[in-house]
């Protein structure tokens, strides 16, 4: 009965909407988005976090050249600028902006496009895991699997 109420597919807004009214779902759409929001900018700043330490080994582990102070000093002021100052430890990261940007455009280009990056990302990540794998094979030493279920399988399971 239940179901057949509620004609529309929907999440946490339209259970809102019929069981408890308007104004109920209207904050609880509210509460979502600004939950969205919250997760967006955690990760992003994490990814801009990563890619900036990434970056900054990546330059000081260069064998062949040393990379010029300004390479540097952008690499650390685009994941950490001083909003407030140098004597206030909050940082600001304008890599992170640019990430939620560019999420914002994938996403406003539409489902197909949207559907077409994501399929992207995940052979990306698909990717790398087989070469992780594929690099490592080599480098496995068999006679360290040789008790490979010592306790049988009732040990693993």
């Amino acid at each position: 009965e239940f179901a057949a109420r509620i004609a529309v597919t929907g999440s946490a807004f339209v259970y809102a909407y019929v069981a408890f009214g308007e104004f109920l779902a209207w904050l609880v759409g509210w509460n979502l988005t600004l939950g969205y929001g919250f997760t967006t900018s955690v990760v992003a700043r994490a990814w801009a976090d990563y890619l900036g330490n990434f970056l900054d080994q990546a330059m000081s582990t260069s064998t062949t050249t040393t990379p010029a102070l300004w390479v540097v000093t952008t690499i650390r002021y685009l994941t950490a600028w001083p909003l407030l100052g140098h004597e206030v430890a909050y940082r600001c990261s304008p890599l992170s902006m640019v990430i939620v940007g560019a999420g914002t455009l994938i996403l406003l280009r539409g489902v197909q496009d949207s559907s077409r990056f994501n399929n992207f990302m995940t052979v990306l990540n698909i990717s790398v895991l087989l070469l992780v794998i594929c690099a490592g094979a080599g480098s496995v030493e068999g006679d360290n699997l040789t008790p490979f279920l010592p306790s049988g399988v009732s040990g693993a399971v």
